[in-house]
C-alpha cells in the first residue's frame, strides 16, 4: 500500500529583511552650540577600562571565594 500526498504550495514565501532606513527625514533636532558642559559631564561619569576591569575581577574573585 502507498501513501500520496498533494503538494501544497505556500501562500507567502518566508524572508527575512532589515526595515528600510528613512533617509532624509529627521527624528529629532540638534542644537548647535557650546556642548563642553555635555562633554565634561560625560567624562566625568566614565570609567577608564583599566578601572572597569580591576572592579570586574575582584567581583569575580568574591563570587569565587563565597563557592
Amino acid at each position: 500500500m502507498k501513501k500520496t500526498y498533494k503538494h501544497k504550495e505556500p501562500e507567502s514565501i518566508p524572508s527575512v529583511a532589515e526595515s528600510i532606513a528613512p533617509y532624509g527625514t529627521a527624528r529629532h533636532s540638534h542644537v548647535q552650540g557650546d556642548d563642553s558642559s555635555g562633554k565634561e559631564k560625560i567624562i566625568e561619569d566614565t570609567m577608564s577600562v583599566d578601572d572597569y576591569f580591576d572592579e570586574l575581577i575582584s567581583l569575580v574573585h568574591e563570587d569565587y571565594a563565597n563557592l
